[in-house]
C-alpha cells in the first residue's frame, strides 16, 4: 500500500501545483498560498489518525483523502467555466476521476470502488444522517475536522490574503464569531466516535488560537 500511497501523494501535489498555476494565469499575478494543498495535507493526516483508531488501514484512508478534492483541481484542457461547473459536482466527478487514476496505477479494484464511494459521499458541510461505510465516514470526518480546526482557520485566512479580492482587518477577522453556528452544525454531522471525541478539542484549540492571535494583533498581554 505504501507504493500506491507515494504515487497518489505525488500525483495530487502535482495537480495542486497545476491548479495554482492556472489560477495565477487567470488572475495574472502570483499566489503565495496553496489552499488546496494545505487543506488536503491536513485532512490526510487526520484521516490516517482516525483510521488507526478505528482499525482501518491508515494508508487507504490517506489515499482516499489525498484524492477527495481532485475535481477542485482545475483541468488545463477545460475552460474556466467548465472547471467551475466541474467543481460544483466535485464529489461525484472526483470519485470518477480518482477511480480512473487508481486503475491506471494498478490499485486493487475492490479498493478503487471503496475510494470512489468515499469521495462521492463527502460533499457538503452539514448533514442529518450517519455514514456507516468506514472509509466514507473517515473521509467525511477528516475533511470536516480540517475545516473546524485551528489549521482550518489559518487555511481560510491564507486563502483570503492570497486571493486579494478583499481588504482584511486582522483584528476584525479574528474577533468575528459568525463561523460558530456553522462549525456547530459541522460538529453535529460527524460519523465516527473518534471524530466526535476529537472535534471538541479541535474547536476549543481553534478558539484559543484566535484569542491569542487577537491579543497579539491588538498588542495586549497574552
Amino acid at each position: 500500500m505504501e507504493f500506491y500511497e507515494t504515487q497518489v501523494e505525488e500525483y495530487m501535489r502535482r495537480r495542486c501545483r497545476e491548479h495554482l498555476n492556472l489560477q495565477e494565469k487567470l488572475l495574472n499575478r502570483p499566489l503565495a498560498f496553496d489552499y488546496r494543498l494545505e487543506h488536503t495535507r491536513t485532512a490526510v493526516e487526520i484521516a490516517g489518525n482516525l483510521a488507526a483508531e478505528l482499525g482501518i488501514d491508515p494508508a487507504l484512508a490517506r489515499i482516499a483523502t489525498w484524492l477527495h478534492d481532485i475535481a477542485k483541481c482545475w483541468d488545463p484542457s477545460l475552460s474556466p467555466e467548465d472547471n467551475r461547473l466541474r467543481g460544483e459536482k466535485h464529489a461525484s466527478v472526483g470519485g470518477e476521476e480518482a477511480a480512473i487514476f487508481l486503475d491506471s496505477i494498478g490499485f486493487p479494484p475492490g479498493l478503487v470502488l471503496q475510494v470512489q464511494q468515499a469521495i462521492a459521499a463527502h460533499a457538503g458541510l452539514i448533514k442529518d444522517y450517519i455514514i456507516h461505510e468506514p472509509l466514507s465516514a473517515i473521509v467525511w470526518d477528516a475533511d470536516k475536522l480540517s475545516k473546524v480546526s485551528g489549521a482550518g482557520m489559518l487555511h481560510y485566512l491564507g486563502k483570503i490574503l492570497s486571493g486579494g479580492n478583499e481588504r482584511i482587518d486582522l483584528a476584525s477577522f479574528l474577533a468575528d464569531e459568525d463561523w460558530k453556528e456553522l462549525h456547530q452544525g459541522i460538529r453535529d454531522s460527524f460519523n465516527t466516535e473518534a471524530a466526535r471525541l476529537r472535534v471538541d478539542r479541535e474547536m476549543a484549540a481553534a478558539v484559543r488560537l484566535r484569542s491569542q492571535m487577537l491579543a497579539a494583533v491588538r498588542g495586549n498581554h497574552p
